[in-house]
């Protein structure tokens, strides 16, 4: 099981990321091309700008399945909301916030767009992340150095490996249809 659990430690400023900042960004989570001019819908839990901006609360998620050139992709994977599922919220003492994703099993596309999430977040907020529960802290150079092998991966190959893991992992056991849980 791979646990994706990170906690955010940021200089107390906000993070003022606007409409054209998310679209890039969810280009690069997901590997859409630049030129593919299709607009991206980002679905981001949070009740405006200003406060995504103050709060650090919000889930991100992308409708990749809508996409009719990713269709053949998510139809061979037996889940709904395959990439749609990673959380950004206040931690326990501010300033700190938790970046997870609720899956047990992430594919590789999930976990690609976990590691260019957070690396952005610490690079932009700035701050630092801790993967072991603040026993040690990284910069966001030395983050993206340590998940270079995923958030390197180019879409095509994100896809093949996804695909090879859905094969191989027990997709009954997510929490897709939890009662209470609710997804980006």
């Amino acid at each position: 099981m791979l646990i994706m659990q990170s906690t955010i430690k940021y200089h107390k400023s906000h993070l003022h990321v606007y409409d054209a900042e998310w679209q890039a960004l969810a280009r690069e989570m997901w590997d859409i091309p630049a030129t593919d001019t299709r607009p991206v819908e980002v679905n981001i839990g949070a009740r405006d700008y200003d406060d995504l901006n103050r709060d650090l609360y919000f889930k991100m998620g992308l409708r990749l399945e809508e996409y009719t050139d990713t269709k053949d992709f998510f139809d061979k994977i037996p889940v709904r909301n395959a990439a749609e599922n990673i959380v950004l919220r206040p931690y326990r003492h501010q300033p700190k916030a938790e970046l997870v994703t609720v899956l047990k099993e992430p594919l590789m596309i999930t976990q690609k767009a976990y590691y260019v999430f957070a690396h952005y977040l610490i690079a932009h907020l700035p701050g630092q992340i801790s993967e072991d529960e603040g026993q040690t802290w990284l910069t966001a150079k030395q983050y993206y150095q340590r998940h270079a092998d995923v958030i390197e991966l180019s879409g095509a190959e994100v896809r093949r490996i996804s695909l090879e893991q859905a094969g191989k992992t027990s997709m009954a056991e997510e929490p897709w249809d939890t009662p209470g849980v609710i997804w980006a």
